[in-house]
């Protein structure tokens, strides 16, 4: 009977040893879970003010954009403006050429008519 008390006695001592090694584990792998959480929350923490400032940016970039396009708009009604102009320009310019090639032939015809009146006197 002693033998089988010393033996369970034994057994005890294992099993609190195995307890013991697992309880340590146990506090081991808590500090280092802690460790990741904390290193882990500092990211997240990073990475949404990171977000914010990306946000920030791209509220910023949608502005300038629409800024931009409204300018674009803007240019391309000048540029229309100032094309139907130079159309106009190059109408009076037809015109005025025509009018000119019109004085120069009545200017002909009267340089004629005074040289055949001369010649008449």
């Amino acid at each position: 009977m002693e033998k089988i008390l010393e033996e369970i006695l034994k057994e005890l001592k294992e099993v609190k040893s195995e307890v013991k090694d697992v309880k340590s584990e146990l506090s081991v792998f808590k500090r280092e879970t802690n460790e990741r959480f904390e290193s882990l929350e500092v990211e997240v923490k990073d990475i949404k003010t990171q977000q914010v400032e990306n946000t920030q940016i791209l509220n910023s970039l949608e502005r300038k954009a629409e800024v931009n396009k409204a300018e674009m708009d803007n240019l391309v009604h000048q540029n229309v403006r100032i094309e139907g102009t130079i159309n106009n320009i190059k109408k009076d310019v037809g015109d005025l050429r025509k009018d000119i090639n019109a004085v120069e032939v009545i200017t002909a015809k009267n340089w004629n008519d005074i040289v055949h009146l001369k010649a008449i006197k």
